[in-house]
């Protein structure tokens, strides 16, 4: 029985495909595509041609055509599943078909290739020893401050995808509760013509992308890296306070106390908040 072939493909330049990716698009009978049109779009762009029939595949429908999908792969059909970018299942669909193709004990062979993720955090230049993926940043105001407030803690690099349009009100969240001097590297239309790579702390990740939407707008697809948070400061919760009433003795208002406060003991600007709110209650 022929396996159900799940297939990485290049993440913006074709060159990256890998001739096990050419030979399994010529040879399907049956191809599952996120985006029939980017697929056909792929083909011509690498010089192929594919005879096998292609099946629009994405996450409406995902649940609907997967019975249908196996039952072509239990007749013997030769089937390729393969995503706009990168790698089917990673915030890409294709989960719930290869699941169940494992439980009816069905052949998968996985034909590896390019990952946005892994090639974001290589260019970030963070560790690479422990690292989890958390898919797109929740997209209300409270996910958002959840998912941050859960990095505060996080030893691991943590790599996550954000939509463009999105990017400023994400990292202005993450300003709000992140310490400032926490390092970020955004990764924009990796391994396109237009590729951008930002690597610094939050303030100037925040400053870098109010400029870029300013001027024409952030376009492209967009991978962030966070890096591992470190140990929380030795200061004391009354020497924080001691801090922010010095910086309001010398004329700072509430505000500013709190963000010099946590910028110079390198503590996230809603701890210290926190702490000023708890005094006064």
């Amino acid at each position: 029985m022929a396996p159900l072939l799940v297939a990485c493909s290049p993440i913006g330049n074709p060159g990256d495909a890998s001739t096990r990716l050419r030979e399994a698009i010529e040879s399907a009978e049956l191809i599952a595509a996120e985006d029939s049109r980017k697929f056909a779009r792929l083909a011509t762009d690498l010089g192929i041609r594919y005879r096998g029939d292609v099946l629009s595949f994405f996450d409406g429908n995902e649940s609907s055509r997967t019975d249908q999908l196996l039952k072509e792969i239990e007749a013997g059909r030769v089937v390729l599943l393969i995503s706009d970018a990168g790698a089917p299942t990673v915030s890409d669909p294709g989960f719930r078909l290869i699941s169940e193709a494992i439980k009816r004990q069905l052949p998968v062979e996985v034909l590896p290739g390019p990952s946005a993720v892994i090639t974001a955090l290589i260019y970030s230049g963070m560790p690479t020893d422990s690292f989890s993926f958390d898919g797109f940043i929740p997209r209300s105001d409270l996910a958002r401050s959840a998912y941050f407030s859960r990095l505060l803690e996080e030893r691991r690099s943590c790599i996550a995808f954000e939509s463009a349009k999105r990017l400023v009100d994400t990292l202005e969240v993450a300003s709000q509760i992140l310490p400032q001097n926490r390092e970020i590297a955004i990764c924009r239309e990796l391994t396109k013509q237009y590729q951008e790579i930002f690597r610094g702390n939050i303030e100037g990740a925040l400053k870098w992308a109010r400029e870029r939407e300013g001027n024409e707008g952030i376009k492209g697809e967009i991978t962030i890296v966070f890096s591992p948070a470190t140990e929380i400061a030795q200061a004391s919760d009354s020497e924080i306070l001691s801090l922010v009433d010095e910086l309001l003795e010398e004329g700072l208002s509430a505000r500013d106390a709190v963000i010099e406060s946590s910028k110079r003991l390198s503590i996230p600007k809603r701890y210290v908040y926190d702490l000023v709110i708890k005094r006064e209650e």
